[in-house]
């Protein structure tokens, strides 16, 4: 499993990871911000959780491993 971190208070909601990654990133759809918080994914998905982190602007999400 894949530790994902999303930092609610940093996300202005461009919506990017999602869009990157809508295997793994959920988006509010009245604000586009991703409110998930603290959630896990299997390991098959670690690399599409890496792209959408990586395609935030405000760099909100944190990969753990």
């Amino acid at each position: 499993m894949v530790t994902i971190q999303v930092d609610e208070s940093v996300c202005n909601g461009h919506g990017l990871c999602q869009v990157m990654s809508p295997a793994v990133y959920e988006v509010n759809p009245d604000t586009a911000k991703n409110e998930a918080g603290r959630f896990e994914v299997s390991a098959a998905l670690r690399p599409a959780a890496l792209n959408g982190a990586n395609a935030c602007p405000e760099r909100a999400i944190t990969v753990l491993e």
